[in-house]
């Protein structure tokens, strides 16, 4: 590997400084005015108390060469987007896409980028009554694992180095919408609003008529659906008629906004456009009230197992979404001839338990995609089942940053690159001899397809996953202290460490009172957050974690 500085902001230092003075100054700051004392001063200032937005101003460029190539999902991989599910790849940068925060929140982001290369070898099959995956063995799955009959922190390991324990997947999320104004014109309380929303959830999944007058009728074949509906009219001030019509049970609602609200969001036509934005848009609390509504309608009551009939596929997807928010989740368990079974997951059952023994090797040729998003988590689906999984290598997982990489489609590789890490390189001489042989089948393969005229786009479907690439990354300066304090961290995986420490040598030379700040999370926040005692740094801050 070999990492070099070939562009970076003139004087950065003076950048930031002059940037972080401005904020506080009656004038524009110029770099050039500034003494080595007070850039020495003011960017101590601008670390110690966390004032970092001003880093951003200092951007930094390297060239990389000689770093692995990961990636992450097969074709059949779907992402949810704000739009409903999409084939990972047809999704656009400009989608916003479900991702998962540090605190287990969803949060909506558009990619930084999205990462395609071509594929052929085998891809690594995670498949159980509640996932099913296919990914590169690189992969990082966002699991916790069971250590001592206790479960631990949720944490990113690789797929290929799952042990022989019990891990615990992750499918529901914490739903907070912020500062989000609902598109439903109701004039409604918190509280009526909740029992409004429980209505909608009885009323599509019944048998609905809009008549004159803003008058709509109502009808079921369980009778409790429409009591429950007659009494929630009774709580909103509704006017509300039960009436017989043939073997089932009606009500005749005379509401303005009821009828307003139907036609307006087209409720009547749920199943071809869909759940409304408005109510993806509510609180949990609100969606719980809504899905209840649909619970009770489908089966008379939200008790016991779940499994819901529908017959579209837009519908079965925006339930996910909708099951996902309130803490629970959702799987389409059954596709035929346009029928969709979708079993609802209890929060118990949206924490499933696996172990090594669900993974199998799968031969795969064909694209794989990632997308580079914050906090690197992504709701996926395959074959109807969802997780959240993660992205892309560890480097392009930087968000705030710009990345280029070497195309072996329009590069011919001269020679043979390839990385092998220290469980092989340190392993013992029947692992590397194998190791090695296979690595030099490849190479002497696609050099002779080459020879035979085949072109180099095609021929590299021959080569190896430990092939190495080159590429041209930027960073700010704010960036790279965070990349830092995750990378630099002995925890790391060793070849994005090792990238680290070069990079941190670059950097340095050009603005060392910037990042002589960087480091390890344990030497910023002085103890140890991973709690790792095997790192030759826990004597010092693990023991200060203690302390505290």
């Amino acid at each position: 590997m070999r990492v070099r500085l070939i562009a970076y902001t003139p004087d950065p230092e003076k950048v930031v400084v002059a940037a972080a003075l401005t904020t506080v100054s009656r004038k524009v700051v110029i770099p050039e005015e500034l003494s080595d004392d007070e850039i020495e001063k003011v960017i101590d200032v601008v670390i110690r108390r966390g004032h970092h937005s001003v880093l951003e101003h200092a951007n930094f460029t390297f060239a990389i060469e000689g770093i692995s190539r990961v990636t992450c999902y097969d074709e059949k991989t779907e992402v949810l987007t704000k739009n409903g599910w999409r084939p990972i790849k047809d999704v656009d940068i400009n989608d916003e896409v479900a991702c998962l925060d540090d605190d287990g929140k969803l949060v909506w982001h558009k990619p930084k980028a999205k990462i395609i290369q071509n594929y052929k070898g085998f891809l690594i099959r995670l498949k159980n009554e509640f996932v099913d995956l296919l990914v590169t063995p690189e992969h990082r799955m966002w699991i916790q694992r069971l250590k001592d009959n206790t479960w631990g922190e949720w944490e990113f390991i690789p797929i290929e180095n799952l042990g022989n324990v019990k891990y615990k997947l992750k499918k529901n999320a914490i739903w907070e919408p912020e500062n989000i104004t609902l598109d439903c014109p109701l004039g409604l309380s918190d509280e009526t609003l909740e029992e409004f929303f429980k209505m909608l959830g009885l009323i599509i999944m019944s048998d609905v008529t809009l008549h004159g007058d803003h008058v709509l009728t109502i009808s079921h074949e369980n009778p409790s659906v429409i009591a429950c509906i007659k009494e929630i009219c009774k709580r909103l001030g509704m006017s509300c008629d039960e009436i017989s019509e043939s073997d089932k049970k009606s009500v005749r609602i005379r509401d303005r906004k009821v009828f307003d609200v139907i036609k307006r969001y087209s409720l009547l036509d749920y199943e071809k456009k869909g759940i409304p934005r408005f109510i993806k848009d509510a609180n949990s609390r609100q969606i719980m009230r809504f899905l209840e509504g649909i619970l009770i309608a489908f089966q008379g009551s939200c008790a016991g197992p779940i499994e819901i009939i529908l017959h579209s596929e837009k519908l079965a997807g925006d339930l996910q979404e909708l099951f996902m928010k309130v803490g629970m989740s959702a799987d389409i368990i059954s596709n035929t001839n346009g029928r969709y079974v979708l079993r609802v997951n209890d929060k118990k059952a949206s924490e499933p338990i696996i172990d090594q023994g669900q993974c199998s090797l799968e031969y795969y040729e064909g694209k794989v995609y990632s997308l580079v998003v914050p906090y690197h988590r992504l709701y996926v689906r395959r074959n109807g089942k969802v997780l959240w999984s993660g992205n892309s290598h560890q480097l392009v997982r930087h968000r705030i940053a710009s990345y280029s990489q070497q195309s072996q489609r329009y590069v011919p590789l001269e020679e043979v690159s390839v990385y092998a890490p220290e469980s092989i390189s340190k392993a013992d001489d029947p692992i590397k001899e194998l190791f090695e042989e296979t690595i030099r089948n490849s190479w002497e393969a696609y050099k002779k397809l080459i020879e035979l005229g085949v072109n180099p786009e095609d021929a590299r479907y021959v080569l190896p996953q430990a092939t190495t690439t080159n590429i041209i990354v930027t960073m700010n300066a704010r960036e790279l202290l965070h990349f830092f304090s995750l990378r630099l961290c002995y925890r790391a995986q060793a070849e994005i460490r090792r990238l680290a420490i070069e990079m941190l040598k670059e950097v340095y030379k050009v603005a060392p009172r910037i990042f002589k700040h960087a480091g390890p999370r344990c030497k910023v926040l002085g103890y140890c957050p991973e709690e790792f005692k095997d790192c030759p740094l826990y004597k010092i801050f693990g023991k200060e974690r203690d302390r505290r």
